[in-house]
């Protein structure tokens, strides 16, 4: 499969991103297009939408030095969806166990169309504060 940018017009409809990558797979070109919707979460709350982050053409390192920030947004081809959670989940005050469970769940129209779970080791807390880095639903790197 070879995959080069390509620019080719997209209309946006409401606060997302968006970029388009011709590729040609068995002599077939192919195009797609890429939406990118950026999202505030809180604790047992709708999230809420906020300004799209821009397309990504290639890998970004984390700016905390762990993994990546992103992979790159132009795959030519994925099977389903992706949703990538990126970020830190605080532990709750006098919290005891040496793992915290966090789930990530997207619903639309009462039915459940993404669900992560994740276990977080409490002990990589960030310094001096409650928080734990979220690892596991983050981008993974080509290399």
């Amino acid at each position: 499969m070879n995959a080069s940018p390509s620019i080719v017009p997209v209309t946006l409809v409401g606060p997302v991103s968006a970029s388009t990558i011709a590729w040609r797979a068995r002599g077939a070109l192919h195009l797609t297009v890429v939406v990118k919707g950026t999202f505030s979460l809180a604790p047992e709350a709708r999230m809420s939408v906020t300004t799209p982050e821009p397309i990504a053409i290639t890998e970004e390192p984390d700016p905390a030095g762990v993994g990546l920030r992103t992979a790159g947004d132009l795959a030519p081809y994925l099977g389903t969806p992706e949703v990538w959670l990126v970020g830190h989940a605080a532990v709750p005050p006098r919290f005891t166990q040496p793992v915290l469970r966090v789930d990530l769940m997207v619903v639309q129209g009462g039915a459940v169309r993404v669900e992560k779970q994740l276990e977080l080791d409490v002990g990589e807390a960030v310094s001096g504060s409650p928080l734990v880095r979220i690892a596991g639903t983050d981008p993974i790197a080509t290399d």
